[in-house]
């Protein structure tokens, strides 16, 4: 069973590359998993699955992302 404790509230910002890896070291420590914002550079503004934000472009002097319509821990209820 997963620890009681929730990570929910929490947002990790990682690369596509290591997300897998990210994934598996909360699953092992067997804790509730954060939200993801996923970085990966494919200039398309889709959000992978449980994930709520995407990276998705570099520009010149910033970088654009798409975020879900409600991001727990951020938005109410």
């Amino acid at each position: 069973t997963m620890a009681h404790t929730s990570n929910k509230e929490l947002t990790v910002y990682c690369n596509s590359s290591t997300w897998p890896e990210v994934r598996a070291a909360f699953q092992a420590a067997r804790v509730t998993e954060p939200n993801y914002w996923i970085a990966h550079y494919d200039n398309k503004p889709s959000i992978p699955a449980r994930a709520v934000a995407k990276q998705y472009a570099s520009n010149h002097k910033f970088d654009t992302s798409v975020v879900a319509s409600h991001w727990p821990g951020v938005d109410p209820g």
